[in-house]
C-alpha cells in the first residue's frame, strides 16, 4: 500500500475504516465540506481531514500517541472485509469465498505466514452469515422454524407437490422400510396421478426388497447405527464437491494448473493454520447419534409405531441446517 494512498475496509458491523500511512480511523465527525476522521486506537485522538467525498486529504494528522498497525494486520483486515462484501451479494457457499480470498491474499502477498495471522473460518463465518441474511431470506435455524407456505406445496396447476419431506426410511430396521413407506403413501398423500407417480419411481427404484434397482443394503445405514460406525463418507464427499465447484467443466489446460496450484495454496494454508489453532472436534454427529438410537430403543419397547420411528429419525437428522447465530 502506497504510504500517501487512502484505503477503506469495514468493521463488523459495515463500518468504514480509513487506512493512511500505516494507522487506521474511524469516522467522527461531519463538517460542511470535509469529514472528519479519529484514529481508531484509544486514547489517541490524532484526527485526519477528508473532502465530503472521502477522495482526497484536506489536512494531514499529526503525531500520533499509538503505535501502527503492522502490514500484516492490514493485509488480514482488507481480506476480510472483501470476504464480507462478497458474503452480502454473492451466493457462492460461504466457504469457498474464504478458501478464494485466501489464495488471493497469498498469491498478492508469497511471503505472508496466513497460517498464522488468518482468523480461522469458523471465527468468522457467522458475520459473514449476517451479512448475507441482510440481502437474502434468513434460513431457517432449527426444524421447528421452518413453515412451508401452502402455495409452495402445490405445482404450476395446482397439483400436489410437496407431500413428505422428512421421512427416513434410511435408519429404520431394513425389514421395516417397505411396510413403513406403504404406510406412509396412504396416510400422507393424495389419491393424484403425480403421488402416484412419485411412489410407483420409489418402489421400483428403492423400496421393493426383491426387485428394486438399488438394493436396501446399498442404502439403508441401520447396521452402521447401530453398530456405531460413520452413516456417511461426508468428509470424502465434501472434499470431492469442492473441487468439483472449484473446476469448470473442460477448463483451459492452464487455467486448470493454475486452480490446482490455487488449491495447493489453500490446503497449505489450511496445514500451516493447523499447527495455530487447537482442532475443534464436531459434536453434532455424536448427538444426532444418541438420540438415533434412543429413538430405536423407543421403537423396541414398543413406544413408538414403524412409521412414527422413520418419521422421528427424519426430523433428527435436521434438526440443525445452519449455524446458530448468537
Amino acid at each position: 500500500m502506497n504510504d500517501k494512498s487512502i484505503e477503506f475496509t469495514t468493521t463488523n458491523r459495515n463500518g468504514l475504516v480509513l487506512h493512511y500511512q500505516g494507522y487506521q480511523y474511524t469516522f467522527k465527525r461531519k463538517y460542511k465540506n470535509t469529514n472528519e476522521w479519529r484514529c481508531r486506537r484509544r486514547p489517541c485522538t490524532t484526527s485526519i481531514s477528508l473532502c465530503w467525498d472521502n477522495r482526497s486529504i484536506i489536512r494531514e494528522p499529526d503525531q500520533h500517541t499509538c503505535g501502527s498497525s503492522s502490514p500484516e494486520n492490514i493485509i488480514v483486515e482488507k481480506a476480510v472485509s472483501r470476504m464480507r462484501q462478497r458474503a452480502a451479494v454473492e451466493t457462492l457457499p460461504i466457504s469457498q469465498i474464504y478458501s478464494q480470498e485466501v489464495v488471493k491474499t497469498l498469491i498478492d502477498n508469497p511471503d505472508l505466514d496466513t497460517g498464522s495471522i488468518f482468523p480461522l473460518l469458523d471465527s468468522i463465518d457467522s458475520t459473514l452469515y449476517r451479512q448475507r441474511a441482510k440481502n437474502y431470506p434468513n434460513i431457517p435455524k432449527n426444524i421447528h422454524d421452518l413453515m412451508i407456505p401452502d402455495v409452495w406445496k402445490v405445482g404450476s396447476h395446482g397439483e400436489p407437490f410437496l407431500l413428505v419431506d422428512e421421512i427416513c426410511l434410511a435408519l429404520i430396521p431394513r425389514h421395516l422400510v417397505e411396510k413403513t413407506w406403504t404406510e406412509a403413501m396412504d396416510e400422507y398423500t393424495p389419491n393424484h396421478v403425480a403421488s402416484i407417480k412419485f411412489n410407483d419411481y420409489m418402489v421400483s427404484t428403492y423400496v421393493d426388497c426383491i426387485s428394486s434397482r438399488f438394493r436396501l443394503n446399498l442404502w439403508n445405514v441401520n447396521d452402521a447405527l447401530v453398530n456405531n460406525i460413520p452413516r456417511t463418507n461426508n468428509h470424502v464427499e465434501g472434499y470431492n464437491n469442492r473441487l468439483g465447484s472449484l473446476f469448470p467443466v473442460h477448463p483451459h489446460i492452464f487455467r486448470f494448473i493454475e486452480l490446482l496450484r490455487h488449491e495447493h495454496f489453500f490446503q497449505h494454508h489450511h496445514a500451516e493454520q493447523s499447527k495455530s489453532y487447537l482442532p475443534k472436534r464436531p459434536k453434532s454427529s455424536e448427538n444426532i447419534n444418541i438420540k438415533l438410537i434412543d429413538l430405536l430403543d423407543q421403537h423396541s419397547n414398543g413406544e413408538l409405531t414403524d412409521l412414527e420411528l422413520a418419521l422421528h429419525c427424519g426430523k433428527i437428522v435436521k434438526t440443525k441446517l445452519v449455524k446458530k447465530y448468537k
